[in-house]
């Protein structure tokens, strides 16, 4: 049996210069077997990984991003008459009446008594559900009331004929002035039917006839404290100016929701009791004076009449949500207002005047729910599909994210004025 010797002989610098390449030289067998060398290299990969990871976690849960879109906007110049139908009827443009009723006493310095003998005064709507033909009537005109009282109409006046709405006969109406035919407190009274003595034997006795929606008042014979007239005139001014600016500040308060109304189509009258009729009147040195102003107009749909509005759209519209931003900047006018009983009336033909601008809408959680998870690389396409869209900034957080947040609550979608 042949031993082999297995003890190791050390080299001497010359046997290893013969035998160990350049680049091994210096490196022991014991070291070179460990794989000690490559450790810096091995711990450099691993701490790539571990930034690589911790930046896509930063990116997941804390990344943001922002759009502010600029949505497509036509600019429409309107002039134009639109016919609008009482709700409940159909048609595109839909109107609800208003009416609404302030009132105040002023007192002024009495500079004496006198006797007075004054008639009752009013306003009534008389209808025509007769003919098809209006009907003119002259001053003086009597109508009668339940209780045998008789006022006449200040002035002479047409009802105006029947008309067709939905196939049905809609009475002609008008509004007027009467006083009573003789003074007294007994013709103060409230709302009414009236008829026309002169009608009497006539088929136009039930056809044409009068209804009063507010008091009879003024009517008294005694003795009341006066006031000078300039007093008095100037009492009346002041309470009509403060009134009428009350009522139409109370009436745009009072706007329902999801309705627009505008000033312009507000018909104000003021009206007032001197002197008595009023608790102030009682005073041993006071006049009183109480005036009353009634407003009546009429609120739109917001969503319709913007959509009759986007109808004059240089292109056509496609009936997709919009909204008009400047609708209250419109001038909005009730044509032929004076005939118009706002109790009755059922079509009203209006005139609409301006410069609007009508705004595509958008659906600002679908397009947040369309970007999410989407590269930045992508999202012109996805802007594409939304035809209502013109232009979109986009804005990430951190700067370096490139790509939408998976969460599309993290994607906050904001709207700026077309132009």
């Amino acid at each position: 049996m042949v031993r082999r010797n297995t003890q190791e002989t050390e080299l001497t610098p010359e046997q290893e210069a013969a035998i160990i390449p350049p680049k091994h030289r210096g490196v022991s067998k014991k070291h070179s077997s460990s794989g000690g060398g490559r450790h810096p290299l091995v711990w450099g990969i691993v701490a790539i990984f571990v930034v690589g990871a911790l930046v896509s976690l930063a990116s997941n849960f804390l990344a943001r991003a922002s759009v502010v879109i600029t949505p497509k906007t036509d600019v429409v110049t309107l002039d134009h008459n639109l016919t609008a139908v009482k709700s409940g009827t159909e048609g595109k443009l839909h109107f609800e009446t208003m009416t609404l009723a302030v009132s105040d006493t002023k007192s002024i310095p009495a500079t004496g008594r006198e006797n007075v003998s004054k008639k009752a005064t009013g306003t009534m709507t008389v209808q025509n559900n007769y003919s098809n033909k209006s009907q003119n009537l002259v001053a003086g005109t009597r109508f009668k009331a339940p209780n045998g009282k008789i006022y006449r109409a200040n002035k002479a006046f047409t009802v105006p004929g029947m008309s067709k709405v939905d196939g049905a006969n809609v009475a002609g109406t008008v509004d007027i002035a009467v006083t009573a035919d003789a003074s007294g407190e007994s013709y103060n009274q409230g709302p009414a039917q009236f008829t026309i003595p002169g009608f009497i034997g006539s088929p136009k006795y039930e056809k044409i006839t009068g209804v009063s929606k507010a008091d009879m008042v003024g009517g008294f014979e005694g003795e009341i404290n006066v006031a000078s007239e300039a007093d008095v005139a100037a009492a009346r001014t002041e309470l009509e100016s403060s009134l009428n600016d009350r009522v139409t500040r109370e009436a745009a308060s009072q706007i329902p929701e999801g309705f627009i109304a505008y000033p312009s189509t507000f018909i104000t009258t003021f009206s007032d009791t001197y002197g008595f009729g009023t608790t102030a009147s009682a005073t041993a040195d006071t006049v009183a004076i109480k005036g009353t102003a009634q407003l009546r107009g009429v609120v739109l749909k917001t969503s319709e009449l913007s959509t009759f509005i986007a109808e004059y759209s240089p292109e056509p519209y496609d009936g997709s949500p919009i909204e008009v931003p400047d609708l209250a900047g419109l001038v909005l006018t009730i044509r032929d207002s004076g005939l118009i009983n706002f109790d009755t009336a059922t079509t009203l033909t209006l005139h609409l005047a301006g410069t609007a601008h009508v705004t595509k809408l958008i659906d600002r959680e679908k397009l947040a729910n369309a970007l999410a998870g989407t590269p930045k690389s992508s999202q012109d396409e996805i802007f594409r599909t939304f035809p209502e869209i013109v232009k979109a900034d986009t804005n990430f957080l951190p700067a370096w994210v490139r790509r939408y947040p998976d969460d599309a609550s993290r994607i906050s979608i904001q709207v700026q004025a077309g132009k």
